[in-house]
């Protein structure tokens, strides 16, 4: 699968189909960490360093957010790669790699937030794809993942004869556990944000139409404007130093604002 690079994290050229495929397709090396990048995941790691490797390293990365995909394109022309990155939202992943894999008899395992949002999770999942396999399911603790975590989810992602793993957990943590998790079992490990959320019905998801033209993130700002105005303001200012960074070729690496540490 070819690559354009965006400070110095290689992220895949892919489609929607084509992830989804890649996903349960079950081959010898398998694939790891899957890291859904936006805008702000590279507003984090323009700021921490460790976040920053997380992403530079093993695993895949696909291009979850419009902008981040625009500007990709603009990268692969200029540097006559021939691809065309496409948008690969992280719930319209999940929701189809969980219907697609009901013919394959895929087993998934769900990791991340609360045991309530887990169990309306199931549910929702059994209607919408009849037929689904769910290995297994686990509420991490709400802290950055540590070795103790790894390792008993790890036990039960094995124990649970799982093909895949999808992570509910948020940027940055959910990729930074990916990662370590990745390291134990043989399986993608993904990590799909809000997905968990809008599939269950505990957030409400912005409509096609608004999806479609890029302005998913205003939806959301509406609903959770405490939260998020930080995010889409200062994340994406940031987003777009790193733009002007790119095109004009300098290095890659952490922004003048430190490490964030």
């Amino acid at each position: 699968m070819p690559t354009v690079t965006f400070q110095g994290v290689a992220v895949a050229c892919t489609t929607l189909d084509g992830a989804v495929n890649m996903l349960l397709s079950k081959t010898k090396e398998p694939l790891g960490a899957v890291r859904l990048a936006n805008a702000y995941t590279f507003a984090l790691a323009a700021r921490n360093s460790d976040y920053l490797t997380v992403l530079r390293g093993p695993g895949v990365t696909l291009p979850d957010g419009a902008p981040l995909s625009a500007t990709l394109r603009v990268l692969a022309r200029r540097r006559q790669i021939g691809c065309r990155p496409c948008r690969v939202r992280g719930p319209s992943l999940f929701a189809a790699a969980l219907q697609q894999g009901v013919s394959r008899k895929t087993r998934h395992f769900l990791a991340g937030s609360t045991p309530e949002t887990l169990a309306l999770l199931e549910q929702a999942i059994h209607r919408v794809a009849p037929g689904v396999q769910i290995a297994g399911s686990f509420s991490p603790p709400f802290e950055p993942p540590t070795q103790a975590t790894v390792v008993t989810l790890a036990a039960k992602v094995k124990t649970s004869e799982a093909d895949i793993v999808w992570l509910g957990l948020g940027t940055p943590r959910q990729d930074v556990l990916a990662a370590l998790l990745a390291e134990h079992v043989d399986i993608p490990v993904v990590g799909v944000g809000a997905a968990f959320d809008f599939q269950a019905g505990t957030i409400r998801e912005a409509p096609l139409a608004l999806q479609r033209l890029g302005f998913e993130w205003a939806f959301r700002l509406a609903q959770e404007p405490r939260r998020l105005l930080s995010r889409y303001t200062v994340g994406n200012a940031t987003f777009l130093r790193l733009i002007a960074r790119e095109l004009s070729g300098k290095p890659a690496g952490l922004s003048d604002g430190g490490d964030g540490t």
